[in-house]
């Protein structure tokens, strides 16, 4: 557009300059023509009676009219009416750059606000992970701890056990007031270890369980009502929170034919 514009103005002042020549000549012309009216008309002949008789003032004015009301105007028009309505492009391409770059520069800042939100919210998502890897590192820690020291005190509590369960069974044998003292303490004891979740396998009589019981003797029977029951515990298990921790060894009745005389 801008070599368009260019080209324009050089045309034009090319005719502009051809237009100035052309009313110098009709100026010089006319001079010369004007000096030659006033000579005699002897001196002239016909040519003189023909100058007379041609209109040089018509003659200059409708040269002078044409050349700056028809051309220059025609000309002008022209050229004001090309030069608008490239002004007018000019303007409208002009607006719709300005409009496109003001859109371009808020469509720039709302992406740059959506990715620092988005970086910020990454940071807390990391911040609140590594919190969470912390807490869940120390769960883990305390879990362990707590899994170490439960062993421990089930070891204790083995132990412990098994002596009171001597303990038990040595009262019995004896009898008198130390088997009632066993049996007192041992009754004292449930209610504790029903707290802990504990329950001590050593039922007499108890049909036999392969998941609580291990049976190390088989002791003939001939009632039917025994088979396959428990007859003695040689050393007692116990189930924690319902997972058997230790399975109770036991004799258990097994049936035989009868033999000899009814």
């Amino acid at each position: 557009m801008f070599f368009r514009n260019k080209q324009q103005e050089a045309f034009f002042q090319k005719v502009e300059e051809r237009l100035q020549s052309m009313e110098e000549a009709i100026c010089a012309n006319t001079s010369q023509l004007d000096a030659l009216s006033q000579l005699p008309h002897p001196d002239l002949g016909p040519l003189g009676q023909n100058l007379q008789k041609l209109d040089l003032d018509s003659l200059s004015t409708n040269l002078q009219k044409l050349d700056l009301d028809s051309l220059s105007t025609n000309l002008q028009k022209l050229d004001l009416d090309s030069l608008g309505k490239t002004a007018g492009q000019l303007a409208a391409l002009n607006k719709a750059v300005t409009e496109l770059d003001g859109r371009l520069g808020q469509n720039i800042n709302q992406l740059h606000t959506a990715v620092q939100k988005h970086d910020m919210a990454i940071e807390d998502l990391l911040d609140e992970w590594e919190e969470k890897k912390s807490d869940e590192q120390g769960i883990q820690d305390r879990f362990r701890e707590h899994a170490h020291t439960e062993k421990l005190l089930l070891d204790l509590f083995e132990a412990y056990q098994e002596q009171f369960w001597n303990l038990k069974r040595f009262a019995e044998a004896t009898g008198g007031k130390w088997s009632k003292q066993v049996a007192l303490m041992e009754q004292n004891l449930q209610r504790s270890l029903q707290q802990c979740g504990i329950r001590i396998i050593q039922e007499r009589g108890a049909k036999v369980d392969y998941a609580l019981h291990e049976i190390v003797e088989a002791v003939e029977t001939t009632d039917p009502a025994l088979d396959k029951k428990i007859s003695d515990i040689y050393r007692c298990g116990y189930i924690y929170k319902g997972k058997v921790k230790k399975k109770a060894q036991a004799a258990a009745y097994r049936m035989v034919p009868k033999t000899g005389k009814e």
